[in-house]
């Protein structure tokens, strides 16, 4: 039976001291229906509810979703490490003569570096394609991306997130199969292909996003986000170590092979999703009754079981800490898809560092990024239990360090010239540190809206996706024939800049109040009506 153990006033009665305190500790109550926690297992006249013991549902979602998240950015990723397979950088060198000799302190790193041609040759792909071609080719993903946010937050909200992912990443990971075809069909074929993964991949955030705002209780969200969300990394990361070694596998195509990989591994996650992961936990066959009544009692505080209702427009996009949530997302964005595009072709073309060097380089910050948000995900957690700080200053904490730290590292890297430890430290510092922000402004649409979680995410993440367009293609425009230091420098100061100004919107005008918009209509407010096992259960062992 599931019971309220509450303290009684007369606990001094009978029995000792001790034994009669025992006893009142432990005096049973079955809590009326529309008590907040109805059903629930809690400790003491507190009312603190107890968390369920061992593996739950929620966390086969966490690591489901952090997969899910890893599949995605190995689809985003992937081109950024193809193409230095598949571009002829010894034919593009001979067409730019002015890469070896830009003014202004400008040159290309050499000093005591081997950079041997032959090795240059074996890595040589058959595109001869110019920075800009590269930088639209890379940004073709994003554009993509950009468009399937917003509907894939509503799709997710209406239709069911767990749907929607599945379906959107195994189309993604279809078409990636097919991008070997198009690219050596032509330009034209590969940048159609690359904007339709996008836009099937668009429906990550969203989903999982919806998905968490209903599974995940506040007491746990740094911690389980967090966990989620550094899958972006680990995606990122072994794709560009795996990278190299795919490329040599000569009797899969060489650079084809990072494309036959990444896309088949999608459709077999697609397949482990759709079969073990639920949209709520009243949906889920398996959950226990513990674990389902803790997840409710402390996560749907108004919320149903799926957004019905029209999504407030007007009011959502005029409330100013979610207009300063979308600014500080941009900004985030383009540092972060900057890195994740422009370091790899940075790595070789300025530093000079051959393509297996590159990818060890190139992995590191993201690892690093994994490490610093898990542990300040615990950090959070434990700050926010006790008001030992409030949940406003917790997330501006960490969102500052997470993004003013990165912007003057970015500094340092731009002025660091052609010291390679010192280049590749502050890139380190600068990927690791920007971890923070997902125990930040990454969580703050729950905080605001956790009904419309997912629609938040996808109206933000359309704007920051924005980001992922232009940051490529602003690389590709400033080193279009020259990518010298001095004019990665500008690359570099830009992203800076930008991260500077998102987390001093972020702080000034951010907010983690739960807004009025969250809850549109009366019939929402009831807490475990969605939830009729709990009443039923409760009610006949009320009668025994």
């Amino acid at each position: 039976m599931v019971w309220l153990l509450r303290q009684n006033s007369s606990s001094g009665e009978g029995g000792g001291a001790d034994g009669g305190r025992r006893g009142a500790d432990r005096e049973p109550c079955l809590l009326h229906e529309n008590h907040a926690y109805y059903g629930a297992v809690t400790d003491g006249c507190a009312d603190e509810l107890l968390t369920p013991s061992g593996w739950g549902a929620r966390h086969t979602l966490a690591v489901l979703g952090c997969l899910g998240f890893f599949v995605a950015f190995a689809l985003r990723v992937n081109m950024s490490m193809a193409i230095v397979a598949m571009v002829n950088g010894t034919a593009l060198r001979l067409l730019s003569p002015h890469n070896d000799s830009a003014g202004g302190g400008g040159r290309l790193c050499t000093g005591n570096r081997t950079y041997l041609i032959g090795n240059d040759l074996q890595q040589d792909g058959p595109f001869v394609w110019s920075e800009l071609t590269q930088g639209v080719i890379l940004s073709s993903y994003f554009g993509g991306y950009l468009v399937s946010q917003v509907p894939a937050g509503r799709l997710a909200e209406r239709l069911g997130a767990v749907r929607v992912l599945a379906v959107g990443l195994a189309a993604a990971g279809l078409l990636t199969l097919l991008t070997p075809v198009c690219a050596l069909s032509g330009v034209p074929a590969l940048v159609t292909i690359r904007f339709l993964q996008g836009a099937a991949s668009g429906v990550t955030t969203p989903s999982i996003h919806c998905l968490l705002a209903r599974w995940v209780p506040p007491n746990e969200r740094s911690r389980i986000s967090t966990f989620v969300y550094v899958g972006k990394q680990l995606g990122t990361a072994v794709t560009i170590l795996s990278a190299g070694p795919l490329a040599g596998w000569r009797w899969a195509g060489g650079w084809q092979a990072i494309f036959y990989v990444t896309g088949s591994v999608t459709l077999v996650w697609s397949v482990a999703w759709t079969l073990l992961v639920y949209e709520t936990p009243a949906d889920h066959p398996r959950i226990s009754f513990r674990e389902r009544v803790y997840i409710y009692s402390l996560t749907y505080q108004g919320s149903g079981q799926r957004s019905s209702v029209p999504f407030p427009w007007r009011r959502a996009l005029s409330c100013r800490p979610f207009q300063a949530l979308i600014v500080t997302q941009f900004c985030q964005n383009w540092g972060d898809y900057l890195i994740m595009t422009e370091l790899p072709t940075y790595i070789s073309t300025a530093l000079r560092y051959p393509l297996n060097t590159n990818a060890m380089f190139s992995a590191l910050p993201q690892l690093a990024k994994v490490v610093f948000a898990l542990g300040v995900s615990f950090v959070a957690d434990w700050l926010a239990r006790g008001s030992r700080l409030s949940l406003s200053a917790n997330r501006k904490l960490w969102n500052s360090i997470g993004m003013y730290i990165p912007a003057l590292t970015l500094v340092g890297v731009s002025f660091a010239g052609c010291s390679d430890v010192l280049v590749l430290t502050l890139m380190v510092t600068t990927v690791g540190f920007n971890g923070a922000v997902l125990s930040g402004y990454n969580i703050n649409h729950m905080d605001l809206a956790p009904n419309f979680a997912g629609t938040l995410m996808g109206i933000t993440n359309c704007v920051a996706t924005l980001a992922g367009v232009l940051a490529p293609f602003q690389a590709g425009y400033v080193l279009n024939q020259q990518p010298s230091l001095a004019n990665w420098r500008t690359v570099f100061l830009t992203a800076a800049g930008l991260l500077a100004l998102g987390n001093t919107v972020f702080c000034a005008l951010g907010s983690t109040s739960r807004q009025p918009w969250n809850e549109p209509t009366p019939e929402r407010c009831l807490v475990l009506d969605a939830d009729a096992e709990v009443k039923r259960r409760a009610r006949q062992q009320a009668v025994l």
